[in-house]
């Protein structure tokens, strides 16, 4: 009943979004919020999976999942995001390269997808240990991992930069077949990691920047590609159960992988799991934005430096810190401040949504307008919600921070 209740405060902004900008930042949380909380509901209500699905089923119960509260704020953010921004910026903006310099940084890129390789495969001591401890979910006691993700992240902000960059003004067949294989062998990289969700989006950017907005034509195309999506997603999970020990416990089967590629959407039980944080140790009165400010000193310079509230959760709720479960941007505001902080970052987060759509579209260039998007939108409508501050302040910036240098460097003004 929940389900058939909830479904328009969902439906509604998800298909306005769709009609006006397919690719946009508030269209991917709509997309989002619609999987992450609304089919939930809509999947337990019908039976076709149990509470075994949820984040920690032995803590909370479907009825403990705050379905209605969501739905409010889903339609609260979508007021708020409504908003036009007028944004000073320049927008007659180009994408040149001198056409002697195209080689150098195609095989720049080249080169530092190979370094990643060679780091990796350095730092886990050949090439089926790093497979095993990517998908095993097992940590290294080694420092320098924690130098290999911005690095990675850089790569992929470069290469698809460098692809852009191809559709303005179309590299010789050289150059092409370099940048290509430079492609391929990141999203190689990607797979073997393990990391379905940087994977996922590093696929979805190049189709962004490949067609803009989809034609009725081409809305099978993307269909296509989005069950291809599920089906990558599915089996690198159950890839990965069968790597934690739990391949007895999975049935490699299709209805098996497209239900396990589901595992990592639901968002709506980490904030039901945040409520039950909340009662259990008060809250926090914004802590964690506090701490989130010191997230970039390393704890070797000081020791006491408090740990990660997705570490204290895991902490509270599975007995380690070995790993940590982030109660992501809407979990952080109810553990902060209850309803009234949930309130709060939905009005925020509906600005910065609007924020990032204007600047997206910004420019008068279409392929830097691609760009951004396929930066932008998975960045802010998909990863800061997962991640939340707690952890998103370091994905989330670091990917900012190195896409608008990127940007910088290539970009001429007209």
């Amino acid at each position: 009943m929940i389900s058939i209740l909830t479904f328009p405060f969902y439906f509604i902004p998800l298909i306005y979004s769709l009609q006006k900008d397919q690719f946009s930042a508030k269209t991917f949380f709509f997309v989002y919020s619609f999987l992450g909380c609304w089919l939930l509901s809509a999947l337990l209500n019908s039976g076709v999976v149990t509470e075994q699905i949820l984040i920690a089923s032995w803590v909370i119960q479907e009825e403990n999942i705050p379905f209605t509260t969501m739905a409010i704020i889903n339609v609260l953010i979508f007021v708020f995001s409504s908003l036009k921004f007028k944004l000073p910026f320049n927008k007659k903006t180009n994408f040149k390269i001198n056409s002697k310099k195209k080689l150098f940084y195609v095989s720049a890129a080249f080169i530092l997808v190979l370094l990643e390789f060679l780091i990796t495969l350095n730092l886990y001591s050949g090439l089926s240990n790093w497979v095993a401890s990517s998908y095993s979910r097992t940590v290294i006691e080694d420092s320098r991992v924690n130098f290999l993700f911005p690095f990675v992240l850089a790569v992929n902000v470069f290469t698809l930069t460098l692809y852009a960059v191809n559709k303005n003004e179309k590299f010789k067949n050289l150059t092409k077949g370099l940048l290509y294989l430079t492609i391929s062998l990141q999203i190689l990289y990607l797979a073997l990691s393990g990391g379905r969700s940087i994977l996922l989006l590093f696929l979805l950017s190049l189709v962004i920047i490949n067609i803009g907005r989809v034609s009725t034509k081409g809305a099978i195309k993307l269909a296509l590609i989005a069950a291809l999506f599920v089906l990558v997603s599915g089996y690198m999970i159950s890839e990965r159960y069968k790597a934690q020990g739990a391949d007895a416990q999975f049935d490699t089967s299709l209805t098996n992988i497209v239900i396990a590629s589901y595992t990592g959407l639901p968002f709506i039980d980490h904030i039901a799991l945040s409520q039950r944080y909340a009662e259990i140790n008060g809250y926090d009165y914004g802590e964690v934005y506090v701490n989130a400010a010191t997230s970039f000193i390393p704890r070797s310079m000081w020791p006491e430096k408090p740990i990660q509230l997705s570490r204290k959760v895991r902490d509270e709720f599975w007995g380690d810190t070995d790993g940590g479960v982030p109660p992501g941007l809407f979990g952080e505001a109810i553990i902060s401040l209850g309803i009234t902080g949930l309130i709060i970052i939905a009005v925020i987060y509906g600005f910065i949504l609007s924020f990032v759509d204007s600047f997206c579209k910004s420019p008068d260039n279409v392929i830097v307008q691609r760009l951004r998007t396929a930066i932008f939108s998975t960045l802010i409508g998909f990863i800061l919600i997962r991640g939340g501050i707690d952890i998103g302040i370091y994905r989330v910036g670091l990917i900012i921070a190195i896409y608008l240098t990127t940007e910088k460097f290539f970009l001429s003004k007209k």
